[in-house]
């Protein structure tokens, strides 16, 4: 399966989600880098769609860094997660853990092509240590 219809099913599982990436080649199983909706843009405030979903998973929060410090945040995230793979036809397709990432994939930074496609090599080089550590903690 692409990885593109496996990160939609989280974006539809998960809407404060702006970008998610699922990672794994060579891998034992799936993770995914994520980004939360921010408005304005890569300004670490919350849109209201993101703020709004994850205040319902009781982690009324209005920043990334407030997303990312909350107790309640991965948990949150967690169940969206077990929600996308229970669409999977098959236990490789499903996302065991996830990394937020402190920005979204740009054009300036190296991660999104002028045309806003994913350089996903460029992407894993970027966030190689937090992949790496991603395989080193437990999983769903």
């Amino acid at each position: 399966m692409p990885p593109v219809l496996i990160e939609d099913e989280v974006k539809k599982a998960l809407p404060c989600v702006s970008n998610v990436m699922v990672v794994g080649e060579q891998k034992p199983y799936l993770n995914c880098l994520i980004s939360l909706l921010e408005d304005p843009p890569n300004s670490g405030n919350l849109d209201k769609t993101a703020a709004s979903f994850l205040a319902g998973k009781d982690c009324p929060v209005k920043t990334v860094s407030e997303a990312r410090d909350h107790p309640n945040f991965r948990k949150a995230i967690m169940a969206g997660l077990k929600e996308a793979n229970s669409k999977a036809i098959s236990r490789a397709q499903m996302v065991q853990n996830f990394y937020l990432m402190p920005e979204d994939f740009s054009v300036d930074n190296g991660t999104l092509t002028p045309s806003l496609k994913l350089k996903r090599k460029e992407a894993l080089k970027k966030y190689v240590t937090e992949v790496e550590k991603m395989y080193s903690t437990a999983k769903l």
